[in-house]
This record gives C-alpha cells, structure tokens and sequence, in this order.
C-alpha cells in the first residue's frame, strides 16, 4: 500500500492511487463500506430529535447527511489504519497540487461540455425529458431547506469533501483491486454512487 509514482514529461513524479492487494471478497466488503457506512450515520443524528426540533423538518436531513458523512469518513480511515495504508493510497495528497488543479479544472471544463452535449441529444431523441427535467431540481427543494450562502457552500465543501475521499478515493481504489481495469472500475463506482442518489430522480 505504498506510494506508486509515474513520470511526467517534465521529469516530476505524481502519486497514483494505488489499489490494495487485498483477496476479492476483502476488496468488495470494502468498497461496499463507505456507502453503507453513510447510510448507517445517518441514525446518528436521530438522538438530536430529542433535544432539537427544527421549524423545518429539513434541517434534520441536513443533520443526517453530515453525520452520515463524518461516519463514511471515519470507516474509511479505519479501513486504511487497518491495513497500513496511507491516505496518498487513495490519491490524497498535496504533491503535485498545482497541475492536479488544472487538471481538475480543465476536466471540469470538459464535463460541462459533455453534459451539454449529452443532454441537448437527449432532449432530441426523447423530447418527454423535457417534461421531467425539473425532477431533480424539485427532489433536491424537497429534501433541502432554505440556506444562505455561506451555510450552503460550507455544507456543498463538505459533501464534496467526504463524497470524493469516500467514493473516488477509497471505493475506486478497493473496485480497482477486483477489476484491475479502470475502465471497468469507474463505471461500476460512479453506478454504485448513483444509486446512493437515487431519490433525485432518474434525471
């Protein structure tokens, strides 16, 4: 579970997440954890009812999606204890940090167009999604309250925080230890975190 490094074309090593060697079985539990772990957090902030009864009921998923990350979080380091591995063994780490900016910056970028893209061809073929597009938007006010700006964006880092170590850190690398092929890999993770998004709507 050490460090792997590959070199760029101007001589300076990355750190590249590197999947356990771990037995298959081991491997599947495993990536299964984080999911399961937020899930089973989430309870945690039920004992908050009996001191806490916000105006809006909301607020309480707020509540539960925190714990639920606080606790993914804490199984992952766990996990990663358990076997000795370090935290650069699922890609977090600040060597490198500027060109993996750019190279999250510019992926984005590149996200954003596909999406476009993808969803322009959508609406042409299946023109009914243009009736459902509001689904996920109105599932989300649904299950969100009213936030300001600054509570949102602390709230929004934090899930992106946890999301990212949970599910493209530790589950990617635990996946990538069964399939040994990233093409395989992510497609399975990024089903596997859909499904954790399900109440969005298929959208």
């Amino acid at each position: 579970g050490g460090d792997l490094t590959a070199p760029l074309a101007c001589g300076a090593p990355i750190p590249l997440a590197v999947p356990p060697t771990m037995r298959w079985w081991v491997a599947l539990l495993e990536s299964l954890a984080p999911l399961a772990a937020a899930v089973g957090g989430s309870f945690f902030a039920l004992p908050l009812l009996l001191l806490w009864r916000p105006g809006d009921d909301r607020w309480f998923t707020i509540a539960a999606t925190t714990a639920g990350g606080v606790v993914a979080l804490a199984t992952c380091a766990g996990l990663l204890k358990l076997h000795n591995q370090p935290l650069s063994s699922i890609g977090l780490t600040d060597r490198s940090l500027g060109l993996n900016v750019l190279i999250g910056a510019g992926a984005y970028v590149l996200t954003i167009f596909a999406m476009l893209f993808l969803i322009i061809a959508a609406v042409i073929f299946f023109p009914e999604l243009r009736e459902r597009q509001d689904d996920a938007a109105e599932a989300i006010k649904a299950s969100f309250p009213p936030m300001g700006l600054w509570s949102m964006l602390l709230f929004m880092a934090f899930v992106a925080f946890w999301e990212e170590v949970a599910f493209r850190g530790f589950m990617l690398t635990r996946l990538q230890a069964i399939f040994r092929r990233w093409w395989l890999t992510i497609p399975v993770g990024a089903a596997l975190f859909g499904m954790g998004h399900a109440y969005q709507g298929p959208v």
